[in-house]
């Protein structure tokens, strides 16, 4: 049995990619494969985030240890 976390990504991946389109041709699948994994891992909030995007989160973390060095 896999882990858990490639099983949901397998599920989410097939879900959006593989089950919502017909393709014609192998360039097509990695086409829109890059544009979901982009929106996935750049764009979409993410729960272990607090909600928040990869990029809204490093933003906070890099504000928050800006914050430490001045208080230090």
């Amino acid at each position: 049995m896999q882990n858990g976390y490639i099983e949901r990504f397998n599920r989410l991946y097939r879900e959006a990619v593989l089950d919502a389109y017909l393709f014609f041709d192998l360039y097509q699948v990695k086409q829109l494969t890059q544009e979901w994994m982009e929106e996935y891992n750049e764009r979409r909030p993410h729960e272990a985030l607090n909600n928040l995007t990869p990029e809204e989160w490093h933003n906070k973390v890099l504000k928050n240890e800006n914050t430490l060095i001045k208080t230090v």
